[in-house]
């Protein structure tokens, strides 16, 4: 998410980044606003809520069928 307690999600994501950059990132949040500033962080995809379990379930198989 972007507005985490105590951090900011791309704060976040840019740490996570930088301890391994092959990490797949996906951010599920209600701003979509902040999606440039995810895919500058190499986000894997970007899904604002209200989440529909469709879009996170293709999404999460993506990334299972393309592994680390």
């Amino acid at each position: 998410d972007i507005k985490l307690p105590g951090e900011n999600g791309l704060t976040f994501a840019h740490r996570i980044r930088e301890r391994d950059g092959q990490m797949k990132l996906v951010f599920v949040t209600s701003y979509k606003e902040y999606a440039p500033a995810a895919f500058d962080v190499q986000a894997y995809d970007y899904i604002v809520k209200p989440l529909r379990q469709d879009r996170l379930h293709k999404t999460v198989q993506r990334v299972i069928s393309e592994g680390h």
